[in-house]
């Protein structure tokens, strides 16, 4: 019996050890970070600050982007390339005004269709640098979250969070919908998240595909 009983303990204390490890295997992605401008290509000259305030645990992860200056550069509309768009395949909108305080910010929505991967496509060079996400809050189940939004601009929030390569980088998927003359226009943010130099920086590409044309950038952020 005193064999059995501690046969079992060491399998469940085996059990409880490999379940940390696997829960410290994890990224963690938790505290302030500051734009390294001398790492990331093309920042706008007008940006004075970008700081990403992010809080994670075991369960979710939620951010809060600070930004001062201006955002907005040359952007050419009328450079076409054939291009692998992402998975999503929706184009959106997007305008210069200041956004709302949560969700895109900066962006306005009309739809174009479908994109598929031999499609030529405009390059909206500075689009993903200035399309911000302001706040975002997901679970880290990989499980999509639907709110719906009413007002002038009816539709659905689509967003969720995926752990990739497994457990090391995060897959932040954004999607706006509106609801217009019976139809569905779309707009879609993706920000893979990953950290390098032993957690000290933490590199976001970030992929957006909007009316004006599709971009992408990669932001590198030290923290502090």
């Amino acid at each position: 019996m005193k064999r059995m009983y501690l046969a079992s303990a060491t399998v469940l204390m085996l059990g409880i050890l490999a379940g940390a490890a696997v829960a410290q295997s994890k990224s963690d992605f938790a505290g302030t970070w500051v734009l390294d401008t001398k790492k990331t290509r093309d920042v706008p000259a007008g940006l004075k600050s970008y700081i990403l305030n992010v809080r994670q645990d075991e369960n979710q992860i939620s951010f809060e982007a600070k930004v001062e200056g201006d955002l907005s550069q040359t952007v050419s509309q009328d450079q076409p390339r054939t291009s692998n768009l992402n998975t999503f395949g929706e184009v959106a909108g997007h305008s210069s005004s200041p956004g709302p305080a949560t969700g895109v910010a900066g962006s306005a929505f009309a739809d174009t269709g479908t994109v598929s991967s031999t499609s030529r496509v405009n390059v909206a060079r500075g689009r993903a640098f200035s399309t911000v996400i302001r706040r975002m809050n997901c679970r880290l189940d990989g499980e999509e979250r639907v709110r719906e939004l009413s007002g002038l601009s009816p539709g659905r929030l689509r967003r969720k969070a995926i752990w990739k390569t497994p457990n090391k980088s995060i897959e932040l998927h954004l999607l706006r919908e509106f609801d217009t003359q019976g139809s569905v226009v779309t707009s879609s943010v993706r920000e893979l998240w990953e950290l390098a130099d032993g957690g000290k920086e933490l590199r976001v590409k970030r992929t957006v595909n909007l009316l004006a044309g599709w971009d992408e950038v990669t932001l590198v952020f030290s923290r502090q």
